[in-house]
């Protein structure tokens, strides 16, 4: 009996570990090209939940103060779909860069980095 009871403690620990979600982004990388300073540029980078549990994203940050990030705190649910926008400021900043963002999630105790890059054309009169 006591052999039955620790089988199914074990059953249900094994069933409650695989129960984890997997984040997976359509890309990882945007090349915004050639754009000209002095304005604003975004991105989409889109994830879905392929796990078996609610994904939370616990933290995104940027490799710089020029780049925000905006995503939404809330569970996204098995099979669902998030997005994190990325914006990058070009004022002041002509000539070519390449940046990232790092995603810590739920997910994994590996943060995802995603990549934004490109060439800023300066400002002329």
């Amino acid at each position: 009996m006591k052999k039955m009871i620790l089988m199914a403690v074990m059953l249900i620990n094994m069933a409650a570990m695989a129960q984890e979600p997997v984040i997976t982004f359509e890309k990882t990388i945007h090349d915004f090209g050639r754009v000209d300073e002095g304005g604003h540029i975004s991105t989409v980078f889109e994830f879905k939940n392929e796990g078996t549990a609610p994904l939370v994203l616990t933290d995104v940050k940027a490799s710089c103060g020029y780049i925000t990030c905006i995503w939404s705190p809330e569970p996204i649910e098995p099979g669902q779909v998030g997005q994190i926008v990325v914006t990058y400021k070009t004022d002041g900043r002509p000539g070519r860069f390449q940046k990232y963002i790092t995603i810590t999630s739920n997910a994994s105790s590996e943060p995802i980095r995603l990549c934004i890059n490109g060439e800023v054309i300066p400002f002329s009169l």
